[in-house]
């Protein structure tokens, strides 16, 4: 919002001034309050006049004085000053939100660290899918791209003694140990 500024020397500003819970700020030192009734309209036309007219809010104010003043009005004067009051209720708003502010924290560099731990886990992801497919891809040729793949041999069951020599109990094993050691070693008879 712009603030048409008097000055004691009775020149003339324009300043910016930013709106904030009923108090318009051009610096830290300096603030009026903001008066609806008070608020004007600054038209003026861009290019030597040959523009489009803008219409911009601006707001009469004395430096020094925290009151605005009404210029379209006959009396151009508040009736109602600013009090020491409300400038110490202006100071406690201002003191509040400023409060508000550092609880909240600067919510800018959130959505950055957001943006940044995103970024991250994107790339990591997309490094372990990369390794996850590199380590993979033996197995895969092997697996499913060998069209000529071996034939599975087929077992056959052996049996250690014929059926004959299996009478149920351990004397076909042992019979068959026996004559195994006499092949190897002649006819001699193991200790018991």
């Amino acid at each position: 919002m712009k603030l048409l500024r008097f000055f004691e020397d009775n020149h003339i500003e324009i300043a910016e001034g930013s709106l904030t819970s009923g108090v318009i700020k051009v610096n830290e030192t300096e603030a009026y309050r903001a008066d609806s009734e008070a608020i004007g309209f600054f038209i003026h036309a861009p290019y030597f006049g040959f523009g489009k007219p803008k219409r911009e809010p601006i707001l009469t104010t004395r430096v020094g004085d925290a009151t605005p003043l009404y210029p379209i009005n006959e009396n151009y004067l508040s009736k109602n000053v600013v009090t020491e009051e409300e400038l110490k209720d202006f100071e406690n708003a201002s003191f509040l939100e400023t409060q508000l502010k550092i609880e909240k924290g600067d919510t800018g560099s959130k959505k950055l660290q957001e943006k940044i731990m995103l970024i991250v886990m994107g790339i990591l992801a997309g490094a372990f899918a990369v390794i996850a497919i590199f380590s993979g891809l033996p197995m895969f040729k092997d697996n499913v791209l060998n069209f000529t793949r071996e034939q599975p041999v087929q077992a056959e069951p052996i049996q250690a003694t014929p059926i004959e020599n299996n009478n149920g109990g351990t004397n076909a094993i042992f019979e068959e140990q026996n004559k195994i050691q006499s092949e190897l070693y002649g006819d001699q008879q193991p200790a018991r």
